[in-house]
């Protein structure tokens, strides 16, 4: 038995899907669950596990139950030192008052980029996003 620590960014689910049908967000850009100074809020448990257990699995299981359960949805999920999963489709992030990139939220949070990350992603992560478009 070993103690690993998981973290994970969530986000609102209901003001996210109001934004993005509001035409308010990009499809690449998604809200964030932040603290009470507006920082964006990276939540960590630690969790008592076998030695051989199936760190992927129990990042599925993670995920699955909180879209079941919870009002929020996940954008990035590890366990220090194993395995990692982060929703590829996000590049921006919002806390409602201010946006940033995800990636060097995901950098500042602790995060193993390069282990996570596809080589399309990690193309698509050294882009910027498309530029606004005045209306």
């Amino acid at each position: 038995m070993k103690t690993l620590s998981l973290s994970m960014i969530c986000g609102p689910k209901k003001i996210d899907e109001i934004m993005h049908a509001a035409d308010v967000f990009e499809p690449w850009k998604r809200m964030i669950f932040t603290d009470e100074k507006g920082r964006a809020k990276v939540d960590r448990y630690d969790i008592d596990v076998q030695d051989d257990a199936d760190l992927d699995k129990i990042l599925n299981v993670v995920c699955e139950g909180l879209k079941k359960h919870v009002d929020a949805y996940v954008l990035a999920t590890w366990i220090d030192g194993g395995s990692a999963w982060r929703d590829e489709s996000c590049r921006i992030v919002s806390s409602g008052e201010g946006w940033g990139l995800f990636d060097d939220l995901l950098r500042s949070a602790g995060y193993p980029l390069l282990k996570a990350s596809s080589a399309q992603s990690a193309e698509l992560a050294n882009q910027a996003p498309p530029a606004a478009v005045e209306r």
